[in-house]
């Protein structure tokens, strides 16, 4: 079994991400971590190849500044990423959230045990310990609105990345739909 991470950053530093902690967290679990970094004004992309890991490969990538109206850039910038994973799962985890070094073996051992259900496309891991800087989450328009205090679910995924439909998957395998 072969697990890819990827995300996405663009001036991570500037913006007061906690990245580098994002990356080292998930960096045991994988196989390789695709970064996708987008030109910014600050040492992000420096930063990240300070880790020096090969398990790291870095995408460079300019972003359309035109396309910054719902979040489509975000959507696009994540998708290049993601398009590059080579593993059977794919672990994506955003800059500002952290992933606890306990729920790495519990994380391996569901992904071992669904890797060949032709059904499971996504594992909605409800109770890990993932640490959300909340006061960084963007609220914008045709976004759907993010509460808070809501403890937010890892998404892992083989195939097609689609926010919002983990629960779903979840919800729907656990009732036989």
């Amino acid at each position: 079994m072969k697990i890819s991470g990827f995300t996405f950053l663009r001036n991570g530093t500037l913006m007061g991400y906690p990245y580098l902690e994002s990356i080292r967290s998930l960096l045991p679990l994988v196989d390789e971590f695709i970064i996708n970094i987008g030109d910014g004004n600050d040492d992000t992309y420096e930063q990240v190849m300070a880790i020096a890991d090969p398990k790291i490969r870095i995408i460079r990538s300019q972003w359309n500044e035109g396309m910054h109206a719902k979040g489509f850039v975000y959507a696009q910038q994540k998708m290049i990423a993601q398009y590059s994973c080579t593993g059977d799962w794919a672990f994506y985890l955003e800059g500002d959230e952290v992933l606890h070094e306990n729920d790495l073996e519990r994380i391996r051992t569901s992904m071992l045990t669904h890797l060949s259900n032709p059904k499971i496309e996504a594992l909605a891991e409800e109770g890990l310990d993932l640490a959300v800087f909340p006061e960084r989450l963007l609220d914008a328009p045709g976004l759907q609105q993010v509460e808070r205090d809501l403890h937010l679910e890892v998404e892992l995924l083989r195939g097609i990345l689609l926010p919002g439909l983990l629960r779903n998957v979840a919800h729907n395998l656990n009732h036989g739909v």
